[in-house]
C-alpha cells in the first residue's frame, strides 16, 4: 500500500476545489485533488458535442465581488463576453417575454385576468399581513397573491423540485425571488424595467463555455499540485478530533494536514473511521437533491430562437427549462448550425429517469416539434442525453435541523472544511461558491479562522 502525504486534501475538482487549489498557487502549501470522474469541473463543466459546446444547465457568471470580477477578467481576459438577458415564458399556449412587459404580456393574459391579479395582490397585502409564513406556497402567495402564484410559481417550481410547494420551506423563495415583488413586477411592466433591480439584466460569459473558468483554474495551480481523476475517497481516518488520513479506492493512503469537502454530505460521512454517529449518517440521508437530466439537440439552423432562456411551467410538457447556447456565444455553434439544451428534473430511480437516452430523446423531439413546434423533425441532427445526480439541493421542512447536526459533528474537527453547492447544502449563485475556495484559501495561508456562512451572507442570492 502505497503512503504518501499531502497538506489540502480537497475532495471535489469542481469550481470550489479548483478555485481553493488557483488561488493557493503562491502558498508553500501541497494541495491534492480528488475527482471521482474522469473530468475537472463537476457540474460547471462544458462539453465538446462534436464542435458543439454546451453547458451542464446555463451557467452565467455575475457577482457583486468587484475583486473576484477583476479575478475572473484575468483569467480569460478578451474571452469573457457581456451577454445581455433576454427569456420568454410558455403560459397559455403563448411566449411572452420575461421579466414581463405590458404589450407582450397581453398575447398571453387579458384585461379582466390582469385586474383579477392585482385585486387579489392588493387583498392579500391588505387582509393577510399577519399570515404566518411557513413554506414556499405561504411566502410566494403573500408575496404575490394566490392568482399570481398559481399562474407563474407553482406549476414550474413542483415540475423543478418535485415536490409540492407547500413542502418546500419559505426559504427557499426568500432566497431566489427575494427582492422581486409585484409591485417592482409592475414597474417592470409599464416601464420595461429600465430602473428595476429585479433580475440581472447582463452578465460576464466565457466565449467556449462555462467550463472555461475551471480549466483556466487547473491550468494555473501549481505543477506540484495533483488531480487524481476517477479516484473517491474511502475512508477518512481521524483521532483526537482531527483527521489524520484518508484512504482511496486506488489503495493508496494519504497522511493529511486539511481536508476540504465539495461533495454531498452521505457520501463523505459515512466513510469516516471510527464511524460517525448513527444519527449524522441518518440526518445525511434525510437531505434531498434534486437530480437532472440534459438533452442537447444538434438542429440542422443557423438559430432558433433570440432567447437566452425559455421557461415552461406547465404540467403538460415535460421540459422545464431550454437554453441555445449559440445565443450567449456564437462561437458555442458552427456558424450554419445551432443547439438547445433541455433540462428536465427527476429523481435517480424514478419516472423518467429510468428511461433510455432513445426514450428520453423521443419525449423531447415530441414536445418540441409536435406540440411547440419550436423547430421541424427533419431539422434534428441528433441528440445526446446526460443524467446528473445531486444537481440541486432541496429545502424540505426539516432540512436545517438535519443540516445542524451534520455541521455539529463536522464541527468537531479543526482541520475539516466544506466548501460548495453540495457540501454547504446551499443552492446560490457559482461566484458564492468561488468565493469560498479563495477565503479559504487566505484562512489557511494566515492561519485565521474560516467559516462558509461568512461567505455565503445568509438568505443573500447574488441576482437581485
Amino acid at each position: 500500500m502505497k503512503v504518501d502525504s499531502t497538506d489540502n486534501l480537497i475532495i471535489g475538482a469542481g469550481v470550489s476545489g479548483l478555485s481553493l487549489s488557483y488561488y493557493l498557487k503562491n502558498s508553500t502549501l501541497k494541495n491534492t485533488l480528488i475527482e471521482k470522474s474522469g473530468a475537472i469541473g463537476g457540474n460547471c463543466k462544458t462539453i465538446d458535442d462534436n464542435g458543439f459546446y454546451y453547458d451542464i444547465g446555463g451557467h452565467r457568471f455575475y457577482t457583486k465581488n468587484v475583486e473576484l470580477e477583476n479575478d475572473i477578467r484575468e483569467l480569460l481576459g478578451d474571452d469573457l463576453l457581456k451577454v445581455g438577458r433576454k427569456s420568454s415564458i410558455y403560459v397559455n399556449n403563448k411566449f411572452v417575454n420575461y421579466p414581463l412587459q405590458l404589450l407582450n404580456s397581453l398575447r398571453a393574459f387579458s384585461f379582466p385576468y390582469i385586474f383579477v391579479v392585482l385585486s387579489g395582490y392588493f387583498y392579500t397585502k391588505t387582509f393577510k399581513r399577519k399570515v404566518k409564513v411557513i413554506t414556499f406556497e405561504d411566502w410566494v402567495s403573500k408575496q404575490f397573491g394566490k392568482i399570481l402564484y398559481k399562474t407563474f410559481f407553482k406549476g414550474y417550481s413542483e415540475k423543478v423540485w418535485g415536490l409540492k410547494c407547500n413542502e418546500l420551506t419559505a426559504d427557499f423563495a426568500a432566497e431566489r425571488i427575494r427582492t422581486l415583488t409585484l409591485w417592482k413586477a409592475i414597474k417592470d411592466i409599464v416601464f420595461k424595467y429600465k430602473n428595476e433591480a429585479s433580475l440581472v439584466k447582463t452578465f460576464l460569459y466565457p466565449r467556449f463555455g462555462f467550463g472555461m473558468i475551471p480549466v483556466a483554474f487547473e491550468q494555473r495551480i501549481k505543477s506540484e499540485d495533483k488531480i487524481i481523476k476517477n479516484t473517491v475517497v474511502t475512508k477518512i481516518i481521524h483521532s483526537d478530533n482531527k483527521i489524520r488520513s484518508v484512504e482511496l479506492s486506488d489503495n493508496s493512503v494519504l497522511d493529511v494536514q486539511n481536508i476540504v469537502n465539495t461533495v454531498d454530505f452521505e457520501a463523505i460521512v459515512t466513510t469516516f473511521e471510527p464511524s460517525a454517529p448513527k444519527e449524522v449518517i441518518e440526518a445525511s440521508k434525510r437531505l434531498v437533491y434534486r437530480d437532472l437530466i440534459i438533452a442537447h439537440v444538434k438542429l440542422d439552423r443557423e438559430i432558433l430562437t433570440d432567447n437566452l432562456w425559455i421557461y415552461f411551467p406547465g404540467e403538460d410538457e415535460v421540459i422545464a427549462r431550454l437554453h441555445e447556447p449559440k445565443n450567449w456565444s456564437k462561437d458555442l455553434s458552427p456558424e450554419d448550425k445551432t443547439s438547445v439544451v433541455i433540462e428536465i428534473f427527476a429523481f435517480k430511480g424514478k419516472g423518467i429517469w429510468n428511461k433510455s437516452e432513445d426514450e428520453i430523446l423521443e419525449i423531447v423531439y415530441s414536445e418540441l416539434t409536435s406540440k411547440l413546434k419550436l423547430f421541424k423533425t427533419e431539422e434534428i441532427i441528433e441528440g445526446k442525453v446526460i443524467k446528473v445526480e445531486k444537481a440541486y439541493p432541496i429545502y424540505t421542512n426539516g432540512y436545517k435541523d438535519n443540516l445542524k447536526i451534520i455541521n455539529d459533528y463536522f464541527s468537531r474537527f479543526d482541520n475539516f472544511y466544506n466548501i460548495g453547492r453540495s457540501a454547504s447544502f446551499k443552492y446560490t449563485s457559482t461566484d458564492f461558491y468561488i468565493l469560498m475556495g479563495k477565503e479559504l484559501a487566505r484562512a489557511l495561508t494566515s492561519n485565521k479562522e474560516f467559516n462558509s456562512k461568512d461567505v455565503l451572507l445568509e438568505g443573500v442570492y447574488a441576482e437581485e
